[in-house]
C-alpha cells in the first residue's frame, strides 16, 4: 500500500508504476515497525513521516486524493478532497488564499509601474477604457494611486460610467452597469456563494475589454481578480475550523492537528505553530506564519536577515539553515526504515519543507521592503532541474519571484519568471500581459525608440 501511494504522491516522477494486486489476493499482513533510534519527533513533521511510515500511510490513505493535491500544491482539488475533513480544508483554502494575495500585490506594482511608465514614455489615447482599469485597479491595490484617472474617462467609452463613479469614492462592487464592468463586478460579488471564487478565477483568463486602436487592440485584463479571491478564501479558512473570519487565531487550529496539521508546511512542530501566534491577535499576518521558528531559533535565525536589505545577509542565514537540514536529514536516513527512506528520497520531505520555509522568507521580506534579499532567498529555493509548478516547485515561489523583480525595475526578467507559473496558471493571463507591456516601455529610448530587436 505505502508504494502505491508513493507512486500518486510523485504522480509523473519517473519509474513504473507498481504491478496491481491480484484479485481476491489476502491483505498482506504488516511487519511490525521496529522503535526508531530517533525520536520521530525530533525534527518535526519530516522526522514524523519518515520514521513512522506506517502512521504516514494511515494519513494519507484515508484521504488519498486530496493529499495527493496538496503535495503537488493543486489547492482547489484538495479543498474539494477535504470536504469532510474541515481542519485539512482549511489549509487548502488558506494555501489557495495567500497564492492569490501574493498575486494581487504582483497586480499592484506591476500596474502601478506599467501606467508610470505609458505616461512617462508615450502619449495616451484619448479615449480609451485604460482610465476605468486604472481607477479599478487602484481601489483593489494598495500600490496604486490612479483612482483620478477616471475623470479623465471620456463618454462614450466602455467603463465610462464605471470609472466616473469610483473616482467619485463609491466602490467597484457597488457597480451594477450593464456593460462589461457591470457583468463582471457581479462575478466579484457573487465570489461568497459556491463556486463563485472559482468562477471569478476562471473568467480571469479572459480580457475585460478589447477596443481598436490604429491597426492594432488593445486588451486590458481585471486587475480585481486576485485581491478579491484572497480575500474570500483566507477568511474562509477560519471559518472551516469554526472560527470567526477574521480571527487568525484559529490557525493554533493545526497544531492540535497531529500530523495533518503540519505535513508539507512551514511550521515543523507544534510549538513553532504556536509560537507564530503567540502575538497580539491584530499582528497575526497568515502569510509570514512560520517565518520564525523556534526549531531553528537555536541556529540563530531569528527574524529578518540582517538590519537592511542585504544579499549577503540572507545568503547566510540559508547557507546556515541549509548546514542544520542536511545534518538532520542524514539522522534521519541513519534512523529510518527502507520505507522511510523511500518517503524521505522520493517524496522529497527536507526538501519540501526547506521551500516552503524560504517561500515564507522571502514573503516576509517583500512585506519589509527587502525585495534583493527575497529574490535571493527564491533564487536560492526553486528547483530549476524541474521548472514547473508542481511538488517541487508552488505557485508561490514563482508568484514572489516575479513580484521582487518588478520590485527591482527588472520587469522582463519578471516575465522570464512567470512563465511557468502562466502555462500552469491561466488566471494569471492579465499579469502576464502588463508585465510584457511594462517590458516593452522599459526598452524604449528618452527619445521612443525601442531597443528591442
Amino acid at each position: 500500500m505505502l508504494l502505491a501511494i508513493l507512486w500518486s504522491l510523485i504522480g509523473c516522477g519517473g519509474g513504473e508504476a507498481p504491478p496491481p494486486e491480484p484479485a481476491n489476493a489476502p491483505a498482506p499482513v504488516p511487519e511490525p515497525e521496529p522503535e526508531p533510534t530517533l525520536d520521530p519527533a525530533a525534527y518535526g513533521w519530516v522526522s514524523e513521516a519518515a520514521l513512522q511510515p506506517s502512521a504516514f500511510e494511515a494519513l494519507v490513505s484515508s484521504h488519498r486524493e486530496p493529499w495527493i493535491a496538496m503535495h503537488g500544491h493543486r489547492y482547489e482539488d484538495a479543498i474539494v478532497g477535504f470536504e469532510d475533513q474541515p481542519k485539512n480544508k482549511a489549509r487548502a483554502q488558506m494555501a489557495l488564499g495567500l497564492f492569490h494575495e501574493d498575486l494581487a500585490r504582483l497586480t499592484g506594482v506591476t500596474m502601478d509601474a506599467f501606467l508610470g511608465e505609458w505616461e512617462a514614455r508615450v502619449e495616451l489615447p484619448k479615449e480609451s477604457s485604460l482610465y476605468a482599469i486604472a481607477a479599478m485597479a487602484s481601489a483593489c491595490n494598495v500600490d496604486v494611486n490612479y483612482a483620478a484617472w477616471g475623470n479623465r474617462a471620456k463618454p462614450g467609452t466602455e467603463g465610462f460610467q464605471f470609472a466616473q463613479q469610483v473616482a467619485r469614492g463609491v466602490p467597484p462592487l457597488d457597480y451594477t452597469g450593464s456593460d462589461s464592468f457591470g457583468r463582471r463586478m457581479t462575478l466579484h460579488r457573487n465570489v461568497a456563494k459556491e463556486g463563485g471564487a472559482l468562477a471569478l478565477i476562471s473568467a480571469a483568463s479572459e480580457p475585460l475589454v478589447t477596443e481598436t486602436g490604429d491597426g492594432f487592440e488593445r486588451v486590458f485584463y481585471d486587475p480585481c481578480v486576485h485581491d478579491t479571491v484572497s480575500r474570500h478564501f483566507v477568511p474562509a479558512s477560519m471559518v472551516s475550523v469554526g472560527a470567526e473570519a477574521a480571527d487568525y487565531r484559529a490557525m493554533g487550529a493545526w497544531a492540535g492537528n497531529g500530523l495533518a496539521g503540519r505535513l508539507f508546511s512551514t511550521w515543523l512542530t507544534p510549538v513553532d505553530l504556536s509560537a507564530a501566534l503567540n502575538v497580539p491577535p491584530d499582528d497575526i499576518r497568515p502569510g509570514t506564519v512560520g517565518m520564525r521558528l523556534p526549531s531553528l531559533r537555536k541556529l540563530g535565525v531569528k527574524g529578518m536577515s540582517g538590519a537592511g536589505d542585504s544579499v549577503d545577509a540572507a545568503r547566510a542565514d540559508v547557507r546556515t539553515v541549509d548546514k542544520a537540514l542536511d545534518a538532520w536529514e542524514g539522522e534521519i536516513r541513519e534512523a529510518a526504515s527502507d520505507e522511510g527512506k523511500a518517503l524521505l528520497d522520493d517524496l522529497g520531505l527536507m526538501k519540501r519543507f526547506r521551500q516552503e520555509w524560504l517561500v515564507v522568507r522571502a514573503r516576509g521580506a517583500l512585506l519589509n521592503n527587502r525585495p534583493q534579499q527575497a529574490l535571493a532567498m527564491l533564487e536560492l529555493g526553486r528547483d530549476v532541474a524541474a521548472d514547473e509548478v508542481g511538488p517541487t516547485n508552488s505557485p508561490h515561489l514563482y508568484a514572489l519571484q516575479a513580484e521582487a523583480l518588478v520590485r527591482l525595475g527588472r520587469a522582463r526578467e519578471a516575465l522570464d519568471a512567470l512563465a511557468p507559473l502562466w502555462r500552469a496558471r491561466p488566471e494569471i493571463t492579465g499579469i502576464k500581459e502588463v508585465l510584457d507591456d511594462l517590458a516593452v516601455l522599459d526598452s524604449l529610448g528618452t527619445e521612443g525608440d525601442s531597443k528591442e530587436d
